[in-house]
């Protein structure tokens, strides 16, 4: 075995499971806040993002690139790419107050 190839595929792999990890957290935060708050599209958005990068990038790349490697790093480039385009989507997003109505409970009263 050769230490340097094993070296760069060790490093091209982390790379790549570093912006697997970063970018879904960040995505899943920045998810969970906007479904609190009832705005929802940019993270949507952000989702179609990852899919049409996925199938563009991949493409291209499994076309150069025959090995596993390329696809994985493909997909964690993706995901970072989602995290920070959900991230950024919610920090643009328009936040206004909303009055919100709730409806009564039907059947719960108080016992008097």
């Amino acid at each position: 075995m050769d230490v340097k190839t094993d070296r760069r595929r060790f490093l091209t792999q982390t790379a790549a499971l570093a912006g697997v990890a970063a970018g879904a957290g960040l995505a899943t935060k920045a998810s969970a806040a906007a479904q609190g708050a009832g705005n929802v599209a940019a993270p949507v958005a952000a989702s179609l993002l990852r899919f049409v990068f996925v199938l563009l990038a991949g493409h291209a790349v499994a076309a150069a690139v025959p090995q596993p490697w390329a696809l994985f790093a493909v997909v964690g480039a993706a995901m970072a790419v989602y995290g920070t385009a959900t991230a950024l989507g919610v920090r643009y997003s328009r936040w206004q107050p909303g009055t919100r109505t709730v409806a009564p409970a039907s059947g719960l009263s108080r016992p008097s």
